[in-house]
C-alpha cells in the first residue's frame, strides 16, 4: 500500500510540475529553469549545501547555530560562505521577480534553489561513491 501511495505521489508531483512548467513557459516565453536569475540561485543553491554541511558539527539548537553562523560567531569561512549564498539567492529571486511577477518570480526561485541544492546532494553521493570504489 505504501509502495502504491509512493507511486502515486511521485507521478502527482511530475504532473504538478509539468503543469507549473508550462504555464510559466508560456506566460513569459522561457522555461522556468532557466530564467534570468537561475545560474545566480544555482549557485547560491550550492553554496547553501557547503554551508550546511559546514555547520553540522556545530552543537545547540537549530536556531542558536543559525544565530552563531549568521552573525559572524562561527568559523569565518562558513559564516562568510552562509552570507555569499544569501545574496546570490537574494539577487536571483530579485532578477526573477523583475522578469516576472512577484508570485512566479519567487515560485522560480524556490523550484531552481531546490533542483540545484538538490543537483550538488546527488553529485556528493556520487563522487563519495567514486572514491570508495577506488579506495577498494
Amino acid at each position: 500500500m505504501i509502495t502504491l501511495i509512493s507511486i502515486v505521489g511521485f507521478l502527482l508531483l511530475v504532473a504538478i510540475c509539468a503543469i507549473v512548467h508550462s504555464t510559466y513557459q508560456a506566460r513569459f516565453e522561457t522555461s522556468i529553469l532557466q530564467t534570468g536569475g537561475a545560474v545566480l540561485v544555482y549557485i547560491g543553491a550550492a553554496t547553501s549545501v557547503a554551508v550546511v554541511w559546514g555547520m553540522w558539527d556545530m552543537v545547540g539548537l537549530p536556531i542558536d547555530v543559525l544565530h552563531r553562523t549568521l552573525t559572524f560567531q562561527a568559523e569565518d569561512w562558513i559564516s562568510g560562505l552562509a552570507w555569499v549564498s544569501l545574496a546570490l539567492l537574494g539577487a536571483g529571486w530579485i532578477v526573477n521577480v523583475k522578469r516576472s511577477t512577484a508570485t512566479w518570480g519567487t515560485l522560480a526561485t524556490a523550484v531552481q534553489a531546490l533542483i540545484g541544492a538538490t543537483f550538488v546532494i546527488i553529485m556528493i553521493f556520487i563522487l563519495a561513491i567514486f572514491l570508495n570504489k577506488k579506495k577498494k
